[in-house]
């Protein structure tokens, strides 16, 4: 038998060596909204004919049991499997905009398929991933947010996806991000409570009697299962509403089958890889949002042909939406960016044994409810509740729910469970950590903190919990979760979190603006959002002035305040000039905006008819937009010459604009400016001034060497000068887990670290991981600058494909 098992192992290996060096298989990947584990007929779900189709893709391949995403809010559980990154490196803490995240993470699942020779696309909830809307980084947006919820439109958005793909020549990448079962759900009010709907019907309309009350609802009398919700006297049974979500499922995997009609068709399902999970749990009280078992177990079904076994399911190990990128990475055999938190789990796929697989999952809540759980893999989950203060309630899209209502009446009648009262106490009020045991508590409804018999295992994995926070880098953190009934320690991560979270707000890195790619390959002038300073653009000319209100809701509350009826021209400049000899062109991006009506204020109580039409006609006034002309200039020190003039009104919204070059070219004292000439006043807000140019990179040469020995450094440079942005990039590997290496630039003295390599946390032996970083000379404090590779350890590192380039100083 033993032989057997290492027969199959390596056939199977063999098999996967053999795919890769065929034509690439096309690889869809589908995410669904907000849908339990426990809603598919896979997973046991007693409603007939639920999920077929979800089902057909768990049965031609393999299903893992232990899958969690790590946050269960959308935003910031789509950016962990989108970046690898748990949230303190990807800095995508909310659903927010300004301060949310940017598109600045080098390595997302676009580029690595694109970087791979994919075509690219993405449908459905496109504003919800990283790279944001409109800017995926996916060569094709197939349809917008909401579309998925149509399954017609994804029937024929699949088909156009593929045709483009063959019409390319190249395998296809396609992101399906299924709407539903996201509210509102099909056939249900807030409001009303059942309604009919007129179109875009499921293949199968369930009634309540077919439908099993969640097992993770708290036990409630018959009669508490009936009431109104908040908006509405009527009376509505609490199975109508889960009847409603169990409907959108229907609906859901009705989309599915359309995509997978529109592959069959083509002819092409067995050269496709399906992989299939959800984002977190159901929009029902104890599901999203919250981190408890619903909120973070998902599917993940993962059909390979002639790789993965119809009907395997693997069982023995956790895996995290961190630990997608670097499988997909792996099993494209590109390199896995190395500064992920996550692993490949591809060996598990190929139904081998991984060995130092991490016996967990770390989840996190930054959003409204901060929180850090961990999931083990003798099955416990253990909860730090930072915001729990005792009479703070938890604030979640659930409590909007008839089901949250008819929960909090049931608290108010004699006839109703203990259990059911303490569970929704629970819920809205949490207590500062929970531990559960999921393998015989799987709802979580009783907690073993105070528990004498798990005090060691309780001990046991609050050690791992801080372990983990302190490897990974989430500080934040560390006080609730070192003493987590200290009402103080948790107020502490509280503010941290929020303290992190506000230093992005004034930082453009992170705002979610739309108008730049930040890896177009431009050298970055200027980039400014205009919160309390101005960068390099001078606002002591007559008319300007900073503001903290008037700036784009994408890119924060300031903005520069350009005021056309203190002067009728105004120009905004530089402050500085620039070597531009060697600039290519110059790229002006922007956003501007003028000046908005006053929102009507609304008042207490009843309206006369008086006020009413006094309402609308306050909703009415609209502010005319000021007229004028709008001006991109540069001074080589002779005076402004312009590089085109439109009228103003061109130029109102989001502007990416790049002007070639002069046909003599720049100076290397050269400004730039944007002039506003105003023909009748008025007020607009400059906000997101990004400055940029194309510049052309140098090689520097490199030294041939291609393994680092224990304890020998690699010098790169040596006393660079003339540099405006040094860039190394290179591929490496090493055959144990006990290899530390870093990348070091020398300045004042001293040798500082760039990039630091440690396989004994997350580095895998034996894959091939790839590096990059960069160094701006406005960063440096010295002259000169060196470079060098440096081994720690006495494992041999060997370092592939090295290049180092710079851009001359500007």
């Amino acid at each position: 038998m033993r032989y057997l098992a290492l027969l199959t192992l390596l056939l199977t290996t063999q098999l996967y060596a053999e795919r890769l060096d065929q034509t690439k298989l096309n690889v869809v990947f589908i995410t669904l909204d907000d849908l339990s584990y426990e809603s598919l007929g896979i997973n046991g779900c007693k409603v007939p004919d639920i999920s077929p189709n979800m089902d057909r893709i768990a049965n031609s391949g393999m299903r893992f049991e232990g899958f969690h995403v790590q946050a269960s809010n959308c935003i910031p559980s789509r950016a962990l499997m989108m970046t690898g990154m748990y949230q303190q490196h990807n800095k995508i803490f909310s659903l927010g905009k300004a301060g949310a995240g940017n598109q600045i993470i080098r390595n997302t699942l676009p580029t690595v398929f694109n970087d791979a020779g994919y075509h690219t696309g993405i449908m459905g909830k496109n504003s919800h991933h990283n790279p944001f809307d409109p800017y995926t980084g996916f060569d094709v947006e197939y349809d917008s947010y909401g579309s998925t919820k149509y399954p017609a439109k994804v029937y024929e958005k699949t088909k156009l996806a593929i045709a483009d793909s063959s019409k390319l020549n190249k395998p296809l990448f396609f992101n399906l991000n299924i709407y539903d079962p996201h509210v509102g759900w099909y056939g249900w009010s807030r409001t009303e409570g059942t309604v009919k709907e007129t179109e875009n019907h499921p293949s199968r309309i369930y009634t309540p009697d077919e439908i099993p009350y969640p097992s993770w609802f708290p036990p409630l009398a018959e009669k508490a299962k009936t009431g109104p919700n908040k908006r509405s006297k009527k009376d509505i049974h609490i199975m109508e509403e889960v009847t409603a979500y169990y409907n959108t499922v229907k609906r859901a995997d009705d989309s599915i089958g359309q995509m997978l009609r529109a592959f069959d068709e083509a002819g092409i399902t067995q050269d496709t890889v399906f992989i299939l999970i959800s984002d977190h749990g159901a929009e029902l009280p104890g599901g999203k949002t919250t981190l408890y078992n619903e909120g973070t177990h998902s599917p993940l079904f993962i059909s390979w042909p002639g790789i993965t076994k119809p009907g395997t399911v693997h069982k023995s190990e956790l895996i995290g939406s961190i630990d997608l990128l670097p499988t997909f990475c792996d099993m494209l055999n590109e390199p896995i960016p190395a500064d992920l938190d996550g692993r490949s789990f591809l060996p598990m796929i190929l139904g081998q044994t991984e060995k130092n697989w991490r016996p967990f999952v770390y989840i996190q809540q930054n959003d409204r409810n901060k929180a850090r759980a961990i999931q083990t893999k003798d099955g416990y989950l253990y909860i730090v509740n930072a915001w729990h203060g005792g009479e703070t309630k938890f604030g979640s899209v659930s409590t909007g729910t008839l089901t949250w209502n008819l929960f909090k009446l049931a608290q108010q009648s004699p006839e109703n469970d203990p259990l059911a009262s303490a569970w929704i106490n629970k819920l809205e009020y949490r207590v500062p950590h929970e531990l559960y045991d999921i393998k015989n508590d799987p709802s979580c409804f009783k907690n073993l903190v105070h528990d004498p018999s798990y005090k060691n295992k309780l001990r046991e994995i609050r050690e791992t919990m801080i372990q983990e926070a302190e490897i990974s880098g989430d500080h934040i953190a560390l006080a609730a979760l070192r003493n987590p009934e200290s009402a103080e320690a948790r107020a502490e991560t509280v503010n941290a979190i929020d303290a992190d979270k506000a230093t992005r707000i004034s930082n453009p890195d992170y705002a979610r603006r739309a108008h730049y790619d930040p890896y177009d390959g431009s050298l970055v002038l200027d980039n400014t959002l205009f919160e309390g300073v101005s960068g390099i653009w001078n606002d002591s000319a007559k008319g300007l002035s900073l503001e903290t209100k008037g700036g784009s809701k994408e890119l924060g509350p300031g903005a520069l305040k350009v005021d056309g009826n203190k002067s009728n021209s105004i120009r905004i400049e530089t402050s500085r000039s620039f070597n531009a000899r060697q600039f290519n062109n110059i790229k002006f991006a922007f956003t501007l905006n003028t000046l908005q009506a006053p929102k009507a204020k609304k008042s207490k109580g009843k309206k006369t008819q008086t006020q009413k039409l006094a309402t609308r006609k306050e909703k009415r006034v609209t502010i005319p937009s000021p007229k004028g002309s709008l001006s991109f200039e540069y001074n080589n020190g002779s005076g402004w010459q312009s590089l085109e003039k439109a009228p103003l009104s061109k130029f109102l919204k989001e502007q990416n604009l790049s002007f070639k070059k002069p046909k003599k070219g720049f100076s290397t004292k050269t400004k730039f400016a944007i002039s506003i000439d105003f023909t009748s006043p008025g007020i607009l807000y400059l906000d997101g001034f990004r400055l940029a140019t194309d510049v052309d990179w140098k090689s520097i040469k490199t030294p041939n060497q291609q393994v680092l020995k224990a304890g020998e450094s690699l010098e790169l440079t040596r006393d660079l000068i003339d540099f405006s942005e040094l860039e190394v990039s290179y591929n490496f590997s090493a055959e144990k887990a006990q290899a530390k290496f870093v990348l070091e630039y020398f300045d004042k003295g001293k040798w500082l670290e760039l990039n630091s390599h440690d396989y004994k946390y997350v580095l895998q032996a034996n894959k091939k991981y790839v590096a990059f970083a960069k160094i701006k000379a406005k960063n440096m404090l010295g002259k000169e600058l060196k470079v060098r590779f440096r081994n720690l350890t006495s494992v041999p590192v060997e370092i592939n494909d090295l290049q180092v380039r710079k851009r001359s100083s500007i």
